[in-house]
């Protein structure tokens, strides 16, 4: 993919999830339709369309399928310590197609998260918090945790946490084409509370930026987020406002993005 593409939508496009780019991202890493169809987390760990996966449930996202994936016990263990849930409740069901459904209220973002998440699986976390987790080297994966249907703003929670994990997986992907980061270096991250290499603190200031917009756009029409999106709006920026600038370990594009985000957020 020219790197004009990419240098374009991060300079130019409105939305930080750079509608339309993930298509030409994914349509880079898999050029054939019916593998992007057919990827599955245990197929791209195998290297092999013909393995076996079983799905838990599925859903349609903008014409796109969406599998919850449970892998095998020694898959799993590929992962260390991240805890799976057993199961897919029908709670758990509704909760997920009410997160997907806070998505369509922006529909560029909607086609964003079906072209980049293809498999989710599924993690356990304590009541009313949040578990979300995703790899550079799983390019369509993610893990999230999903909140009981009765614990406050469920949905909108889920919601977040999926937005989160696609756009570490498009800034991978975009990775992949443009470098970001020039030299290594490590600097303070308020999400860890401790320091981080640059990379790590620039994936976390592009997914924050990127939900901060979302939660932004969606609270003034959509009353379920109304209330979320005001508190988290208000510890997006805090959390922002507490990084170092890391333009001297960034390349041209990263400096530009890390520009942009912090732009976009402190307006």
């Amino acid at each position: 993919m020219p790197d004009s593409v990419i240098a374009g939508a991060i300079a130019r496009a409105e939305n930080l999830w750079f509608p339309g780019l993930a298509q030409k991202l994914v349509h880079s890493l898999y050029p054939s339709s019916e593998r992007r169809d057919h990827y599955g987390t245990a197929r791209w760990l195998r290297k092999d369309l013909t393995v076996d996966r079983e799905e838990l449930a599925s859903f349609i996202l903008k014409g796109d399928r969406i599998v919850v994936e449970q892998l095998t016990l020694s898959d799993q263990a590929r992962f260390g310590d991240v805890g799976f849930a057993s199961s897919f409740t029908v709670e758990d069901t509704e909760t997920f197609k009410s997160a997907l459904a806070i998505s369509t209220e922006l529909p560029s973002l909607s086609k964003t998260l079906s072209v980049l998440v293809r498999s989710v699986h599924l993690l356990k976390a304590q009541r009313c918090y949040d578990v979300s987790y995703s790899h550079p080297e799983l390019p369509l994966s993610i893990f999230v945790s999903v909140p009981h249907c009765e614990e406050p703003d469920a949905a909108v929670r889920l919601f977040e946490s999926i937005v989160h994990e696609a756009m570490h997986l498009q800034l991978s992907l975009i990775e992949r084409e443009v470098p970001l980061v020039a030299i290594e270096g490590s600097t303070y991250s308020p999400w860890k509370q401790t320091a981080r290499p640059g990379q790590g603190v620039l994936h976390g200031l592009y997914v924050f930026a990127v939900i901060h917009q979302a939660l932004e756009q969606l609270s003034r029409s959509d009353r379920r987020v109304r209330g979320y999106a005001a508190n988290r709006l208000s510890e997006i920026r805090s959390e922002i406002e507490m990084l170092e600038d890391i333009q001297a370990l960034l390349t041209p594009a990263g400096r530009l993005l890390q520009l942009r985000l912090r732009n976009a957020v402190g307006r």
